[in-house]
């Protein structure tokens, strides 16, 4: 999958105003620790004191190990611990932007960081967010061969990074290496042989955590995925972060389907709040991890109209679409998926209706619980017109019930059932389709 960067990084105002007004924070990602066959893409910080003049950094924000100085260095010497035969500038030509990947025969030690952006809180708590891959260390299995170079550094989750500014005009929230620079090049710039500003560093000011709860596997995206960081950010308010961004757990394999938007394809905006200075611990990897490797697309899933052709073709009204009958009538426990497990699948569930010759059936049943909210109701309903309507009974442990809800959903997606929560006595969940 290849992805659009922001070549121009983004930047954030100390909000303190007075001895801070002309403190400035830029984050960018880059590939400096990485080589043109296997990507090692890293965020960096740069900060200015004076409004811009002038720039301090960089400051590697991510702190997964990669080529860290394992003791003094000497100068005009590279860090002690690189990799044996490890060349950043392998392969590189001046004259050819792919240059020669066989060229290089030792891999990066590091995995990608990516789409960062920035935010500061009225406190002065730096908070940047980001794509990492750095759990993923040893996977596999991938969607597409291109995809991977190397074992691991595939599956993508959303992680945060802090770091509190509390004097002004000063270094705080940057690496000792880090230099000052000013002035803007005139022209190329041959960074030279290793190593770079930046390559290592010694302490990491930045503390980093995980914000989403399960891995991503961004060739589920959509197709290409170029515009897939358009949609992230992060906004502190007060005492709380509010982080938004791009995650295809919900999506499948699109391997074997044609056209420009297929089916199986999903990514959705998903958004998380936080701790401003204080945003959570860091996840590891579980086994259960690799289902989110490759993940086939239900037979039932393909587009209509869309076989032996590259282009979607619409449906001629009234063209019966061959769904499967699920098992009508299976109640779901109300027990939410834990957050680490949040994209586990309930049992099919639910019936078949036609309605005005539209052809739908239930396709997916789960409870979530949804950090300041509590738990919801999501479901899927397959089908050949754009909403369908659910009902919805709700049963305490004994069998009593407690209420029944008829609620409009759109068709073709996960979704939750609109203005409807769980509370504390609800055990059991049974949806079927309204008729």
């Amino acid at each position: 999958t290849c992805f659009r960067v922001n070549s121009y990084g983004n930047i954030t105002v100390d909000k303190r105003g007075g001895a801070f007004a002309d403190d400035l924070y830029v984050v960018i990602d880059d590939n400096r620790n990485g080589t043109i066959k296997s990507s090692d893409v890293d965020v960096f910080l740069f900060k200015s004191t004076n409004g811009g003049d002038t720039w301090i950094g960089p400051t590697r924000v991510n702190d997964d190990p990669t080529l860290e100085p394992s003791g003094s260095k000497a100068p005009g010497t590279s860090w002690a611990n690189t990799p044996p035969g490890f060349d950043r500038d392998c392969g590189r030509d001046p004259q050819n932007i792919s240059g020669d990947a066989s060229k290089c025969t030792v891999d990066p030690v590091g995995n990608d960081q990516f789409f960062p952006w920035v935010d500061i809180s009225d406190a002065g708590d730096v908070n940047v967010v980001f794509q990492d891959r750095r759990l993923d260390t040893g996977s596999i299995a991938s969607e597409w061969p291109t995809s991977r170079t190397r074992s691991g550094n595939y599956l993508s989750w959303f992680w945060g990074a802090q770091c509190r500014v509390s004097t002004a005009d000063s270094r705080d929230c940057v690496a000792d290496e880090a230099l000052e620079y000013s002035g803007s090049p005139t022209g190329p710039v041959d960074p030279g042989a290793d190593p770079v500003p930046g390559q290592s560093q010694a302490e990491f000011p930045f503390r980093g955590f995980t914000i989403s709860d399960t891995p991503s596997n961004l060739d589920y995206a959509f197709r290409a995925g170029i515009f897939a960081g358009d949609y992230e950010n992060v906004d502190v308010n007060g005492t709380q972060a509010h982080a938004m961004w791009t995650d295809a757990r919900n999506g499948r394999s699109s391997r074997a389907q044609s056209g420009r938007n297929p089916a199986c394809e999903q990514s959705d905006a998903f958004v998380d709040s936080f701790s401003a200075s204080d945003g959570g611990t860091k996840s590891t990897a579980r086994e259960s991890d690799a289902l989110f490797l490759v993940t086939p697309c239900p037979a039932d899933a393909a587009d209509p109209g869309n076989a032996g052709t590259t282009v979607p073709q619409p449906t001629p009204p009234g063209t019966p679409v061959a769904l499967p009958t699920p098992p009508s009538g299976t109640e779901v426990a109300a027990t939410p998926q834990p957050v680490a497990n949040a994209t586990k699948t309930a049992p099919l569930v639910g019936g078949q209706s036609v309605v005005k010759q539209a052809r739908l059936a239930l396709a997916r049943v789960r409870v979530l619980r949804v950090r300041s909210v509590g738990r919801v109701v999501l479901v899927r309903v397959n089908g050949t017109v754009s909403t369908a309507r659910v009902r919805v009974v709700l049963r305490a442990k004994s069998g009593r019930l407690l209420r029944v809800a008829t609620r409009s959903v759109p068709t073709n997606r996960l979704t939750r059932v609109p203005n409807l929560r769980l509370d504390r006595n609800v055990a059991k969940v049974k949806v079927t389709l309204a008729r």
